[in-house]
């Protein structure tokens, strides 16, 4: 009948709307509320559009998005997607892809040693965590779907956001499109009288988050759970599409080509030959600040740990630089399992062919927890001090173990209240910049200065060390430090006068 030809005809037009004009279909699109960067972190809404290429867009509408104005985008295979509140879900098993490499023997003795005095001051707590860490679990969230194996860095502080008054779906596609680009987020009461954890919103939404490499991240808001999910899902198998992609087109897809030599000569390092935590073949992928070689499923997990507790890099897909090789070189498999996995208390460590799940277990058991770890080396002595022991011995492993132990508060500690020196203050001056970077990945405070008032710059140009001086000035250490010196002194006379106050052995 021509009522009929009319709604349809009208249902096509609606549709055509949603789906843009002129344009490849995407996966997975429609209305999303946005946290801004800004100051008073409004939430926005967003017309977000899902691609098959890895990409995620968003426009202020549904006009822009037809225009092709305005647009911003993620790509997606550097990042992770969480849920404000609660652990990383499962993860999907991604196929691992295995190449030959040789298994020879690597070592890195001590070279120096001396002992310290000091009074207990022994302390298990865990490195400094972060959002992932210590927000709880969520009245109303879902915690069944998968996980994507993406790399992801950590958040500083996890922000929970308000609700919003009804779903956001492509239903009344004309009433949005008539919306202000750049709308505040409808607050709603919270259900149950819960509270949250949180930056101090007030409002239980169906959030999500895209956290990247560098830490950025990108809030949404869903109108309710499953539709949450179903972006969650699609964004996830996007990540895990580009991932493996670039797994089979490795050499096609690398935006900086990794140095052959450097990476062949990371996997002749004892214990490289296999992945660090469930023993399988040929693993490609690196956790940068624990020094191992881990396959891909593994790599995964230790993405989910967030970059505080494990950085995540391909041997093959990402660009290594030589500061990171040599730390890479310094470490491998057999030297740090011989710390985290010291103290295995009868546990029985998965294999390739372990369910992922238990893999997850052991991962956090032996990073997050650090169940594993043996103490200290010393019991009556100052965290602080044992690590700038262990520093001027050149002892990686005790190195390793300390930093296992060590809060960002011990790393920062001077030696004592007469020798204002840090551990950072001692790795530079050692010139090493191996020990340099672990310590800044370990929350080392580059603005800090010593009892003369001067910074860890400093001794890095005293060693001669243009390595760690680049780093430290990478890192943010400041060109002149902010206290006077008590004395003078020259550069010239730096490195002669580095160790003065340390115990008399050490001289």
């Amino acid at each position: 009948t021509p009522k009929n030809k009319e709604e349809e005809k009208k249902g096509a037009s609606v549709e055509a709307e949603k789906l843009g004009s002129g344009r490849v279909i995407p996966i997975k699109q429609g209305y999303l509320y946005k946290k801004s960067h800004g100051l008073n972190k409004e939430w926005k809404k967003k017309y977000v559009t899902l691609l098959d290429d890895g990409r995620l867009t968003y426009h202020p509408s549904l006009h822009d998005y037809m225009d092709d104005v305005h647009a911003k985008e993620i790509n997606l295979i550097h990042t992770t997607v969480k849920i404000p509140g609660l652990r990383p879900r499962t993860t999907k098993t991604v196929p691992n892809y295995p190449a030959q490499h040789p298994n020879q023997d690597a070592k890195g003795e001590s070279k120096t040693s001396f002992s310290l005095s000091g009074k207990s001051s022994k302390d298990k707590e865990n490195v400094r965590l972060t959002g992932f860490d210590v927000i709880r679990e969520r009245h109303n969230s879902n915690s069944d779907a998968p996980f994507s194996n993406s790399v992801t860095g950590p958040s500083e502080g996890v922000a929970n956001g308000d609700g919003i008054s009804s779903k956001l779906n492509g239903n009344s596609i004309g009433s949005k499109i008539d919306t202000p680009n750049v709308k505040k987020r409808h607050r709603r009461a919270k259900s149950g009288g819960l509270k949250n954890v949180g930056d101090g919103d007030d409002s239980d939404g169906y959030e999500f988050m895209i956290v990247s490499l560098e830490n950025k991240q990108w809030h949404f808001e869903a109108g309710d759970s499953q539709e949450r999910d179903e972006w969650i899902n699609a964004i996830e198998q996007q990540i895990l599409n580009s991932l493996q992609g670039n797994e089979i087109n490795k050499s096609n897809k690398r935006s900086t080509p990794s140095d052959p030599a450097g990476m062949q000569a990371i996997r002749t390092i004892r214990g490289n030959n296999s992945c660090a935590d469930c023993g399988a073949p040929n693993p490609d992928w690196a956790s940068i600040n624990l020094g191992t070689i881990v396959c891909i499923e593994c790599s995964g997990i230790h993405r989910n740990l967030g970059t505080h507790l494990s950085r995540v890099r391909s041997l093959d897909l990402d660009e290594w630089p030589p500061d990171l090789v040599r730390v890479m070189m310094s470490i491998g498999n057999g030297i740090a399992n011989s710390v985290w996995e010291n103290s295995l208390k009868n546990r029985t460590k998965p294999g390739p062919t372990s369910p992922r799940d238990e893999k997850e277990k052991w991962i956090r058991a032996k990073y997050e927890a650090k169940e594993f770890l043996p103490p200290p080396p010393y019991l009556d002595i100052a965290l602080n001090q044992q690590l700038i022991d262990a520093l001027v011995r050149e002892d990686i492993r005790n190195i390793i173990l300390v930093l296992g132990h060590s809060r960002a508060e011990d790393i920062n500690c001077p030696y004592s209240k007469d020798d204002g020196r840090t551990a950072l203050h001692i790795a530079a001056a050692l010139g090493n910049v191996v020990y340099v970077q672990l310590l800044l990945w370990y929350n080392a405070n580059v603005k800090v200065v010593d009892h003369e008032g001067r910074n860890a710059l400093w001794y890095a140009r005293s060693s001669g060390s243009t390595e760690c001086v680049e780093l430290l000035m990478n890192n943010g250490c400041p060109e002149h430090p902010t206290l006077p010196r008590r004395r003078g002194s020259s550069a010239q006379a730096g490195k002669n006068d580095v160790f003065e106050k340390l115990p008399a052995s050490v001289i």
